[in-house]
């Protein structure tokens, strides 16, 4: 990302609060998902993408509680595995430049998860934990809340890196 886009994203988001400040320790590497993650969901596929500039792992989910052959209930989860926690917040400003809604907010107090996270309403998700950096989107013609699946990968995540 060019330096005046950085800084435009940096302002906007109040970066100076968040960006380099102490988070979780350690690191987890060959993050990898298997479908026991979020529960009531079903991994429909994982694929982990190597030889970027920080692998990352994209996988579908769909509701256990769909009724039908039609999987109206989906998500995608896209969790990237950086360098280091100061490498995982650089990713979250490089996340939220791939947005295009200015409706983006920090998540704070009950509603965050991660060492840093920013949302979309109830539809979108992205956090930072440790060295990892987590989208959750809606995929399918139902929106459903993200904020519980996003609650449960981050307790996974936290389990691991104790």
């Amino acid at each position: 990302m060019d330096e005046q886009k950085r800084e435009f994203l940096a302002q906007h988001y109040a970066a100076a609060q968040w960006l380099g400040r102490q988070s979780t320790g350690g690191s987890i590497r060959n993050f990898s998902l298997t479908g026991s993650e979020i529960p009531g969901w079903t991994l429909i596929r994982a694929q982990r993408k190597e030889g970027t500039t920080a692998p990352y792992v994209h996988s579908m989910w769909h509701s256990m509680w769909r009724h039908g052959d039609a999987a109206e209930e989906v998500v995608s989860v896209r969790v990237t595995e950086c360098a280091d926690a100061a490498a995982a917040q650089d990713q979250v400003l490089e996340e939220l430049g791939n947005f295009q809604s200015p409706k983006i907010e920090r998540r704070a107090g009950a509603d965050a998860v991660g060492d840093v996270a920013f949302g979309l309403g109830q539809t979108m998700a992205l956090f930072a934990r440790g060295n990892l950096v987590a989208v959750i989107l809606n995929a399918g013609p139902k929106a459903v809340s993200v904020t519980t699946l996003a609650r449960d990968l981050d307790a996974r995540i936290r389990e691991q890196l104790a």
